[in-house]
């Protein structure tokens, strides 16, 4: 290793003596350097992970410094805060992050995986990293954590019912252990199941709430080793805590809501929450989804109780939804993809206070919604495009671009309305400006400033829309319009989607799909290739529409120079992918040949239709300007 660094020093005190020497330039070109480096002086890392993590499992949330973390089936942590902080941690062994716990505003966070691994990563540092360690080795598994705020102890719920004490300063476990048998007392004989739930009576620490999985809710007292039961017929799945620690939620597999009062636990309030909406549209009652987490919650505006909850939807009905009740009205939202887990986002740490959210996050299977609850109506809180978005469709290529011009980043910046508009554009922290563009499945292309650790949504672009009969196209979902820029500076005239014949014609979603890509940031071109189109566009700082003209164009054979450089990209030998390559040749030749301030506001287009042997046949459309 020291050999190896005294290489790289020779190397730079040798570029050191050129530079301060008055060498003219012949001699500097008569200079013959002796590479040294070789390949192990250079070590490749990892060093930031973008998009959505895949197969999250668990989330979390810090309510003092209003971070997120998720976790994931594969072994990853992600941590997200505000624009700019997102952070990647990787587990030695690639098990499951069964739960993520915050030590909430200390820097902590404890992980445990699959395989009964409890760790203790530091945050507070540039590269987390992992402080403790223990290995739960009690021949049952671990099912549920919790840990109180300000507290030193977590406790441990296993699937054979026990609870155990774990002290977070020297991951050690207490003696103190809570049997699932001393728990359900001498008249009950079944074993109650897993520990569900755990949490800590707001306004006694020395109680403890223990929900098992078969239906039974036990409040533990610590010091007097005495229980409460509260027992149910249905399976239990979460349960949370009134503010004022007199009455307490339960949520079951059912569909049911049961609230309970410690005055009276042999007369408990049960509730099919969908059951009165159906009642309410003329329905009869159902059987009902598992409502898998309940959160009960309060609006100081109202003055009213509110609860959060996942699922309850009749079982005829597929498509997820997350549940606001405020007093009896319930306002369901659906959701895109399963719902994983959600999470409420408030101000204030502490159980006993009135906790009023602001926002719930919601993880889904292949995304992150945020719900504003401020907002009339309850909006998503979404920027147009984020780095969450990254694997929205299928990442098909990607194209990077170094030493960017800072003039087109900003001009790719203002064509988007972004939610947050405080501060200004600054310069990158580098000292060149790079950009990720990425082409997609669905024949999207993304811009990013890749100058920092986070990508930077700058642009959207849709190929697809060129291709699709007529002039607009179909009417794109609520979700696109919401994300699609306002402005598209490359965007076709009408009529500009119709074959040489006069018939409309469309492409596949297949054929959509972005395989090859470059971008000329001097002359702020893009040609983008597919299996069976090519385009070719200019950036514009303001939107452009004029006429387009049609013209037939031929690709006479495959031994072009630059066809060779497109077959070296292209993998396989279809036919399809063949073709796209011959196109960009032809496409590429007639970039060279367009010049003049007039061809930068102009979107020149290619379209690859059919493949006859070695001579596929497509057309160009171009400005009446250029001809």
């Amino acid at each position: 290793m020291r050999k190896g660094l005294r290489n790289v020093k020779g190397v730079f005190d040798g570029i050191r003596a050129i530079g301060g020497s008055q060498t003219s330039k012949s001699d500097l070109e008569s200079l013959d350097f002796e590479e040294n480096l070789k390949s192990e002086h250079f070590n490749v890392s990892k060093i930031v992970c973008h998009g959505f993590p895949n197969a999250p499992c668990c989330i979390a949330f810090d309510p003092i410094q209003k971070l997120l973390a998720i976790g994931t089936k594969h072994g990853s942590i992600r941590i997200l805060g505000r624009a700019g902080v997102d952070c990647h941690l990787r587990l030695e062994k690639e098990e499951t992050v069964k739960q993520l716990i915050f030590i909430i505003n200390e820097g902590g966070l404890i992980s445990i995986e699959s395989d009964n691994t409890i760790s203790l990563w530091t945050i507070r540092q540039k590269r987390p990293t992992v402080t403790l360690q223990m290995q739960f080795n009690k021949r049952e598994d671990v099912s549920q954590a919790y840990l109180p705020f300000q507290s030193k102890f977590v406790y441990i719920g296993t699937t054979q019912g026990n609870v155990y004490l774990m002290n977070i300063e020297t991951f050690r476990l207490s003696g103190y252990i809570i049997n699932w048998n001393k728990v359900i007392g001498m008249l009950q004989s079944v074993h109650p199941g897993a520990v569900a739930h755990i949490a800590e009576c707001p306004v006694d620490s020395n109680k403890l709430l223990i929900g098992f999985r078969k239906g039974l809710t036990v409040l533990w007292d610590l010091q007097k080793r005495e229980a409460l039961r509260f027992k149910h017929t249905e399976d239990l799945c979460s349960v949370s805590w009134h503010h004022e620690g007199r009455m307490f939620i339960s949520s079951h597999i059912d569909g049911s809501l049961v609230k309970w009062s410690l005055k009276n636990p042999q007369k408990p309030e049960v509730t099919f929450p969908h059951a009165n909406l159906m009642e309410a549209d003329g329905g009869s009652p159902t059987s009902f989804r598992p409502i898998q987490r309940v959160f009960w919650l309060n609006r100081r505006r109202e003055n009213a109780d509110l609860f959060l909850f996942s699922g309850g939807s009749p079982l005829e009905l597929s498509q997820p939804c997350v549940n606001i009740q405020l007093n009896n009205h319930i306002d369901v939202l659906q959701m895109e993809h399963d719902i994983v887990d959600i999470v409420p986002m408030c101000d204030t740490p502490f159980n006993n206070d009135i906790a009023e959210p602001y926002a719930v996050a919601v993880l889904q299977k292949n995304d992150l919604a945020v719900i504003d609850l401020t907002s009339d109506g309850y909006l998503e809180l979404r920027e147009p495009v984020t780095p969450m978005d990254l694997h929205e469709s299928p990442v098909t290529a990607c194209h990077y671009v170094a030493d960017c011009p800072h003039k087109l980043i900003e001009s790719f910046f203002m064509h988007q309305a972004v939610a947050r508009h405080g501060g200004e554009w600054g310069d990158s922290k580098t000292s060149y400006s790079e950009i990720l563009v990425t082409g997609h499945a669905d024949g999207s292309l993304k811009f990013w400033d890749a100058s920092l650790l986070e990508l930077q949504a700058l642009y959207r672009l849709r190929t697809s829309k060129y291709f699709e009969p007529g002039s607009g196209g179909s009417k794109p979902t609520s979700r696109q319009v919401s994300s699609e820029t306002t402005a598209d500076p490359a965007a076709p005239a009408s009529g500009g989607t119709e074959a040489s014949g006069g018939a409309n014609w469309q492409l596949g979603d297949e054929a959509l799909a972005v395989q090859l890509i470059s971008f000329d940031a001097d002359f702020q071109r893009l040609l983008v290739a597919g299996t069976a189109h090519v385009c070719l566009l200019s950036f514009s700082r303001r939107e452009v529409r004029s006429e387009i003209m049609t013209v037939e164009l031929c690709v006479e054979q495959y031994d072009d120079s630059d066809l060779h450089e497109d077959f070296s990209r292209i993998s396989g030998s279809q036919p399809a992918a063949a073709a796209a390559a011959a196109a960009a040749a032809a496409c590429r030749r007639l970039a060279k040949a367009a010049s003049g301030p007039a061809a930068a506001e102009t979107s020149v287009w290619l379209v690859v239709k059919s493949v006859i042997e070695s001579v596929p046949l497509g057309r160009v459309s171009k400005s009446p300007r250029q001809g």
